[in-house]
């Protein structure tokens, strides 16, 4: 999490805005978690325990701007509708910074590995750091409060970027691991202990793939390769992004012998999303699945969503997804299935096409809303570019689209919003298609301020917010530059979680 200079500045927006009853606020998303009010960023020590899934998260409770950062603490049944709770560790004299959870041996405990920052205050009434080092609290109330043990911190290396922990135990070395990042240098590093208390460096990874921008929030996960009996571990990271200057999500496949990754030699970087507002993002510890395991991240950038047009709360999280490892043309990837199992129950009765034929022109289904679902099946007819054009208003809209003659999926939200509140925000985000798609499918989740597309079954993701105007809630399938063919259109109202 990168240390923004306003750490005292505060908002009081949502006081003028009047009494709203809340999750009804302008731009609230239905059916993404966020906070009831305040600031919010990266998830962290996501676990299922109990048949109860915890999600913690970067939280100032005292106010919507960075700051004063705790865990904050929610609990699902379901990964979708979720139940906020007291923060579950606390600022005190260091801020809470990232980390993750972990089953202890006992059966009974959980395990927070997180970052304690230490900072003071510049002349100027910013941070500067002091310290970054690495700390251990459990939990004897099945998560919903942790203790700092007194040994704190187990790790110290006197270094002002050095966070965010990944904690697992390995029954191979029958040892505890622990993955930190030295953010500026590009690297994780690895670390052993027997005990939590003591811990030694036994390797580092890095630099490889981007490197424009920190590196933080390291993950490792193993996975079977889809339809095989091959292995491959991945480690994901937050870092640069394919827009030079802005933010992202990279991963690595390769091998862990219990003290070294060692990458598989592909053409790094390899992003997990194109948009830029997946970041953070990391996977449920304690689960028993076998083929894919489930990743959440922050819906956000620190590149500007401390000016957002949100008040009461600022930040949200993005839809669980389930990543699998498959194998492709070019070797081993990543692909995140699109989650409409977790959603099914919210979803109306849907408004479907099929055949629809579009040159040049547009067709307004009858259909109004900022929570949909659209599945798009377009097939490939050449040059022409088409799409969905969604919470359109008078003056503002964005457009999701293929543009099959520049070979690329896009999200443009240059046009999204009458907020011009932050100029890195606006513009369009794009990644390549393969070209003997013959036909591309893309799955849409919108939620008033949040879109994420998934496209040909979630071999690739993008995500952003986008702030429409209020009355921005029609949706148009368009052709421009030629004639396209809509196999199929399957849109859907989604209920509301919080309703």
């Amino acid at each position: 999490m990168e240390i923004l200079s306003h750490h005292h500045k505060t908002l009081q927006a949502d006081k003028e805005m009047g009494e709203v009853k809340p999750y009804s606020e302008l731009h609230r998303p239905q059916f993404h978690f966020s906070p009831k009010k305040n600031w919010m960023n990266d998830p962290n020590g996501l676990i299922t325990y109990k048949n109860v899934h915890h999600l913690y998260f970067q939280y100032n409770p005292h106010g919507n701007q960075w700051g004063h950062m705790s865990w904050g603490h929610a609990t699902s049944s379901d990964r979708v509708h979720w139940q906020e709770h007291h923060v579950a560790i606390p600022e005190k004299e260091h801020m809470i910074f990232s980390g993750t959870t972990a089953l202890d041996l006992d059966k009974e405990t959980l395990i927070a590995a997180f970052t304690s920052f230490e900072h003071a205050l510049d002349p100027q009434g910013g941070l500067a750091t002091k310290v970054q080092h690495q700390s251990i609290a459990k939990s004897h109330d099945d998560g919903f409060s942790y203790q700092e043990i007194a040994e704190n911190p187990v790790l110290d290396i006197g270094s002002t970027e050095f966070r965010d922990p990944k904690l697992f135990f390995d029954p191979r070395t029958q040892k505890w691991n622990m993955l930190v990042s030295l953010s500026l240098e590009h690297k994780v590093v690895f670390y052993q202990s027997t005990d939590l208390k003591t811990w030694k460096k036994v390797s580092d990874f890095g630099p490889l793939g981007n490197t424009a921008a920190v590196w933080e929030c390291p993950d490792l996960f193993k996975l079977p390769v889809k339809g095989s009996d091959i292995q491959k571990w991945v480690l994901t990271l937050s870092a640069g992004h394919p827009q030079e200057g802005q933010l992202g999500m990279q991963y690595f496949i390769g091998d862990f012998n219990g003290t070294h990754f060692i990458p598989d030699p592909h053409p790094y970087p390899l992003y997990l999303d194109y948009g830029k507002d997946f970041y953070a993002g990391i996977t449920f510890a304690n689960t028993d699945h076998k083929d894919h395991v489930t990743m959440m991240a922050w819906v956000g950038s620190h590149c500007y969503s401390s000016d957002t047009p949100t008040h009461i709360w600022r930040g949200a999280m993005s839809l669980p997804r389930d990543l699998f490892l498959t194998e492709t043309k070019k070797g081993y990837r990543l692909q995140s299935r699109p989650p409409h199992s977790y959603l099914n129950a919210l979803y109306s009765q849907p408004w479907l096409r099929e055949g629809l034929h579009l040159y040049n022109g547009t067709v307004e289904p009858p259909f109004k809303g900022k929570s949909f679902v659209a599945r798009l099946t377009i097939k490939n007819e050449g040059i022409t570019t088409a799409g969905i054009k969604i919470l359109k208003s008078k003056n503002c809209e964005t457009i999701v689209g293929v543009d099959f003659g520049k070979g690329e999926i896009f999200i443009d939200r240059t046009t999204s919003s009458s907020h011009k509140f932050n100029g890195k925000f606006f513009g369009k985000d794009a990644m390549p298609i393969d070209t003997t798609w013959q036909a591309i499918q893309l799955d849409i989740f919108v939620d008033q301020s949040i879109v994420e597309v998934f496209v040909q079954n979630g071999a690739h993701t993008l995500t952003n917010l986008v702030f429409p105007d209020e009355d921005g809630n029609t949706i148009k399938l368009f052709a421009k530059g030629g004639k396209a063919h809509f196999e199929k259109v399957d849109i859907r109202t989604v209920k509301s979680i919080w309703t």
